[in-house]
C-alpha cells in the first residue's frame, strides 16, 4: 500500500492546480450558456440525430451542464487538500448543475425509449452518482431523492457506463438500502455487498474496516493507470474527498447512529470533516441560464414527478 499512497500524494500535491488547468474550459463555457441564455439554443451545428429534439432545445445541453459541475468541484477538491475542510458553497453550485443535467438526461432517455424504440444502453456517466453523494453530504435529502430515482432508473434499464470500479454502485446501493428500496446490484461479485448489507452495525471495529476499505480502494483506484478502466477517479474530477466513506458517515448520522474516530492516511481523520460555509459563489450565468431553461418549459419537479 506505500507505494500506491505515495503515487496517491503525489496527485494530490499536483491536484492544486488543477482550478488553472480547467480555468479555460469553464469559461469558454460561460459564454455558450450566455450564448443558450439570450438566443435559446446552443450555438453549435447539431449532428442530424439530434435534430428531432430541436423544438425542445434544452434536451441538447450535456457538456454545458457537466463543465461547471467540474470546476466547482474541483475547487470543493482543492480546498479540503489545502485546508482539510470541505467548502459547502462549491458542493452547492456542483449539485444545481448537476441535478439539471440529470432532469435533461431523464426526460431525453426516456423520451427516446417512448418515441424512438431505444434504450440509452451506456449513456449515462457513473459520475453522475457523485451528485447523489453531494446531496446527502449536504444533506438535502428530498434533492438525493430525486437524484436516486433517476439513477435508480438508468440503472435497472442500463443506461449506465460501466466501468472497473465498484465505487458508484455502493453509493446508489447503499442509498437503495438506507430508503429501504433494495435495488440489486447489476454486477456479479460486487465487491461492496457486505457493507451495503450492513451500513447501519452499531460494532466500532465492523464500520471501522467498512471506511478504512472504502478509502483503501479510493487510493488505489485514483493511483491506478487509466488502463484499470477506473475512469470515475481517472480524470480531474472525484479523486481526493472520499465521497463514498463520508456518504456513508453522514446517512448513519441522520439515522442517529454513533460512529468511532476513523483516521485515515491519504484523508486524515474522516470523523472531523467538516462542511464549512464559506463566501457564496455568486453565479449570474446560473440565474440567466434557469430564467431562459423556465421560459422555454423546463420544469424540473415535473420530471422528477
Amino acid at each position: 500500500m506505500s507505494n500506491i499512497l505515495e503515487k496517491f500524494l503525489r496527485k494530490q500535491n499536483a491536484a492544486k492546480n488543477n482550478v488553472k488547468k480547467y480555468a479555460n474550459v469553464f469559461e469558454n463555457n460561460e459564454q455558450e450558456l450566455l450564448y443558450y441564455a439570450e438566443h435559446g439554443k446552443v450555438s453549435r451545428e447539431l449532428p442530424p440525430q439530434r435534430k428531432e429534439f430541436v423544438h425542445i432545445p434544452w434536451t441538447i445541453l450535456k457538456s454545458e451542464m457537466v463543465i461547471p459541475q467540474n470546476y466547482f468541484e474541483i475547487h470543493a477538491e482543492v480546498v479540503f487538500i489545502k485546508e482539510g475542510e470541505i467548502s459547502r458553497c462549491w458542493l452547492v453550485n456542483v449539485l444545481k448543475y448537476g441535478l439539471i443535467n440529470a432532469a435533461i438526461s431523464l426526460f431525453a432517455y426516456q423520451r427516446a425509449a417512448k418515441l424512438l424504440g431505444r434504450e440509452a444502453k451506456g449513456r449515462v456517466s457513473p459520475d453522475k452518482i457523485f451528485n447523489l453523494c453531494i446531496a446527502v453530504m449536504l444533506g438535502d435529502l428530498d434533492k438525493a431523492d430525486n437524484l436516486f430515482e433517476f439513477l435508480a432508473e438508468a440503472y435497472s434499464r442500463g443506461w449506465l457506463n460501466r466501468s472497473s470500479s465498484h465505487m458508484t454502485d455502493f453509493m446508489l446501493l447503499l442509498y437503495s438500502r438506507y430508503r429501504n428500496n433494495h435495488l440489486h446490484s447489476a454486477i456479479a461479485g460486487f465487491t461492496y455487498q457486505h457493507i451495503v448489507d450492513d451500513w447501519d452495525t452499531s460494532k466500532p471495529d465492523k464500520i471501522t474496516a467498512y471506511i478504512t476499505l472504502l478509502c483503501d480502494d479510493q487510493v488505489m483506484q485514483v493511483a491506478a493507470p487509466p488502463s484499470k478502466c477506473f475512469f470515475e477517479f481517472n480524470n480531474l474530477n472525484w479523486q481526493f474527498i472520499p465521497y463514498p466513506a463520508l456518504m456513508l458517515l453522514a446517512l448513519r448520522k441522520v439515522r442517529g447512529i454513533d460512529t468511532p474516530d476513523i483516521e485515515h492516511p491519504a484523508f486524515g481523520k474522516l470523523t472531523d470533516i467538516r462542511l464549512v460555509d464559506g463566501e457564496d459563489v455568486h453565479d449570474d450565468v446560473f440565474e440567466k441560464l434557469t430564467a431562459k431553461l423556465k421560459q422555454q418549459g423546463f420544469d424540473m419537479s415535473t420530471i422528477y414527478s
